[in-house]
């Protein structure tokens, strides 16, 4: 199925302003991968509550498009109905799917934070006291991503804790 944009693209050509300014930069780990912002709606996770959301009577409609968190919040609700339907090993097989896409999304977080902090120079004991403090993944990625890498390298481990985690 094709973007919005590139269907449009396909009907009026390109878009000068579009195609001369890319917000975002190809090395970019967040628009990539698993870490891109609609990732989630090509996984088996999504796939399979597509199915489910539509086999009960009071299903919600995923729409196309969600976000992330829409997504999880739906798939909660599904697992509540299909639990009360008796349905409770789809609901738990649902439930595994998320977290086995949410957990390979946080690897490849993890990943990225790690290639950050060898390109910069960072201490491998600021990473760890991050990863160990608990730190959403994604978030110290975005963060990281946006912060002045001359200021990065300056900072001790207790600050880039602060900087990058909770």
């Amino acid at each position: 199925m094709k973007s919005l944009k590139s269907q449009l693209t396909g009907a009026f050509g390109p878009s000068p302003s579009t195609d001369a300014v890319s917000t975002e930069s190809p090395d970019d780990p967040l628009s990539q991968g698993i870490l891109a912002e609609g990732a989630h709606l090509d996984s088996p996770w999504i796939a399979r509550l597509r199915v489910l959301a539509a086999s009960l009577s009071d299903g919600p409609d995923l729409g196309d498009g969600r976000k992330l968190a829409h997504a999880q919040q739906i798939t909660a609700q599904v697992m509540r109905s299909l639990k009360k339907v008796r349905r409770k090993d789809q609901a738990k097989m649902l439930g595994k799917l998320r977290n086995d896409w949410l957990a390979q999304r946080d690897k490849a977080a993890w990943a990225a934070v790690k290639l950050h902090f060898k390109e910069l120079g960072l201490s491998d004991k600021a990473y760890r006291g991050i990863k160990q403090q608990g730190a959403d993944p994604v978030l110290a990625l975005e963060r990281l991503s946006k912060a002045d890498p001359a200021e990065l390298t300056g900072l001790g481990a207790t600050r880039l804790k602060a900087l990058l985690g909770k």
